[in-house]
This record gives structure tokens, sequence and C-alpha cells, in this order.
């Protein structure tokens, strides 16, 4: 077993004996993270820096380019 379970009901989600390992350093604090099942990429955020980072097993990991709020007609 490469890491321990505290409840058994963790097992269905990941398996205990898949491979830990590092994706990345530098980080400040990150929050996150979330996979996406169908697309199979991770997201997390480092949030002192103000950056989302997306990591995918063929890409490895990269940033994530947010779209800037477009103006309102009522912002102005």
């Amino acid at each position: 077993m490469t890491h321990a379970t505290l409840r058994s009901e963790f097992e269905k989600l990941i398996d205990p004996y898949a491979p830990v390992g590092q994706l990345g350093s530098g980080f400040t604090f990150t929050e996150g993270p979330i996979w996406h099942p169908v697309s199979h990429y991770l997201l997390f955020s480092d949030m002192p820096a103000d950056v989302r980072r997306r990591w995918d097993a063929a890409r490895g990991l990269a940033e994530v380019k947010r779209r800037r709020p477009t103006m309102q007609r009522h912002d102005l």
C-alpha cells in the first residue's frame, strides 16, 4: 500500500496502491484539486499568486488563462 486510508469508503474513490507523486513545486498555497473524470485532467489554484493550473498526463502542468469579465452597460 502506498498510502493509508482512514476510512474504507475512500478506497472506492482511489486505489490505495496507486503511486503518489508530486506534480510541481514553487506554489505558495494551493486549493482544490478537482479531477475532471471525462477529460482526465486536474485543476487547482495557487491562491496567493491568483493563478489556476491544470495538469494532464499528455501535457503536464500548465497555467489556465481566465477570461476577463466583460463590461456590462450598467457598469458604465
